[in-house]
């Protein structure tokens, strides 16, 4: 079977077949260490200039960073935690904001790749992802799948394949005793309608592909669907997006790691072989892969130090995926994963928990309390709902932070959003703090700095 197959690939691709051999892994290597900074500077800009997790900076990239980092590849190990810790934090202010299976910021998507992009990482199930799986099991019950309700941005959030695949992945690495009735109903709902629903491009085949080796379906269905995406390959060796499209990285790289995911194809096959040939022939000067935007613009523009303009988010996760997918085809590196993990985390935790002076607790309450009073609380108090979702009136409050994560870093005034806020300029995309009265006096700003280098004392 395996050989008729093979041969069946010749007959229906001849032009795929390349003279020059099969892709080397030093090739792959090669590659890979040229697109990794362009990735990681980018995903450190994003976390410094939005205020919330989003996909397309914050997960897929750190999904192809871990994937690189467990292949031996030097990475910036402070920069990866950092993206797990917002997609915790925005999880955790997310689901206890909206209550379980109500609408969340980024609906199901969001929810189940910041479940994911903690899962790269082996982060371990703690009472957010628990509450996070329970939310995806009640959300929207009443379908057999799941789907975006917003305004469609394709590729990446415009078909209920792509947010059933996203999900899925997210409640099975987090399923737990608790959940593990409720997923296996919901996966099971979804797995029938998988089978039932054609795909009718190459995201939706991608992703039905994906989900249906997630959700163990029959060999038959998996093979059908390989097959399918496979006969979509151009003969450039690339895929497009839509089937009157040219080829790109995006469509590429998420085609190749179907295929290779599904276990129906191999390295040495031609398809993959091909696939390959085609990333690392178009793959630019500068390390990065150049894709059209689609979307449309929902969101404001913002510079994130990706090159490509307006098409940079796009072109930002279709150089993540295909870094992601030539590290699947490397060795694992030879280290304990999840310690590892558990040694950065060791290393980053910082002193949240911690017994102050009454000479600090004296520098809060007489020099920064009465900022606070006479200048935040009216807007971030837990007295009502507090603005961004942020209320200043505890340090575990402040820790914990709002929707763009924590409200200030112990030690570093610099990564802090208060601090950052207090001297935001107006054309910034960093909220500026307060809103109206002014900017807070210099000598002020000055105290608030000095009281987050001091770790935030605050009354014991």
């Amino acid at each position: 079977m395996r050989l008729l197959f093979s041969v069946c690939l010749l007959v229906l691709l001849p032009a795929l077949v390349r003279a020059e051999g099969q892709v080397t892994d030093d090739q792959l290597r090669a590659s890979i260490q040229k697109a990794l900074p362009l990735i990681e500077t980018t995903s450190k800009v994003t976390l410094q200039e939005r205020a919330c997790y989003t996909c397309h900076h914050g997960g897929v990239t750190t999904v192809a960073i871990e994937a690189a980092r467990v292949r031996g590849f030097e990475v910036d190990r402070q920069n990866l935690l950092k993206q797990m810790e917002r997609a915790q934090t925005n999880l955790t202010r997310a689901i206890g904001r909206v209550g379980i299976g109500g609408r969340t910021p980024g609906q199901a998507d969001g929810i189940g790749w910041q479940l994911m992009t903690l899962s790269a990482g082996d982060w371990p199930a703690d009472e957010a992802t628990h509450l996070a799986v329970e939310h995806l099991v009640q959300y929207d019950h009443e379908k057999d799948h799941w789907a975006w309700a917003g305004r469609p941005r394709p590729p990446t959030v415009a078909s209920p394949f792509t947010t059933t695949w996203a999900v899925v992945r997210g409640i099975l690495d987090y399923t737990t005793p608790d959940t593990e009735l409720g997923v296996a109903v919901r996966v099971t709902e979804a797995k029938d309608w998988l089978i039932r629903t054609p795909s009718r491009d190459t995201e939706e085949c991608t992703s039905k592909l994906r989900t249906l080796k997630l959700v163990d379906a029959d060999q038959t269905v998996i093979r059908d669907e390989a097959e399918k995406l496979f006969r979509m390959q151009q003969e450039d060796g690339g895929w497009a997006q839509l089937p009157d499209g040219s080829s790109d990285a995006y469509a590429t790289s998420t085609a190749l790691i179907a295929l290779l995911e599904s276990e129906q194809f191999k390295r040495d096959d031609v398809a993959v072989q091909a696939g390959l040939s085609y990333l690392l022939e178009t793959q630019l000067e500068d390390g990065s892969w150049h894709v059209k935007k689609r979307a449309p613009f929902v969101q404001p523009h913002f510079e994130t130090s990706f090159p490509h303009g307006e098409d940079q988010f796009i072109s930002a996760v279709a150089t993540a995926w295909s870094i992601y997918a030539m590290a699947q085809l490397l060795p694992l590196h030879d280290f304990d994963h999840q310690q590892s993990l558990a040694a950065m985390t060791k290393e980053n935790a910082g002193s949240e928990e911690r017994e102050f002076s009454a000479e600090e607790v004296a520098y809060f309450t007489d020099k920064i309390e009465p900022i606070l009073q006479r200048r935040c609380y009216r807007c971030h108090s837990n007295t009502k709902e507090p603005k961004g979702d942020l209320a200043l009136n505890t340090r575990e409050e402040i820790l914990i932070g709002g929707y763009g994560g924590p409200g200030a870093v112990p030690g570093k005034p610099a990564e802090s959003m208060i601090f950052r806020s207090l001297n935001a300029p107006p054309d910034s995309l960093v909220p500026q703090m307060p809103p109206k009265g002014g900017k807070l006096p210099a000598e002020e700003v000055e105290l608030i700095k000095k009281w987050i280098e001091m770790d935030l004392p605050h009354r014991n």
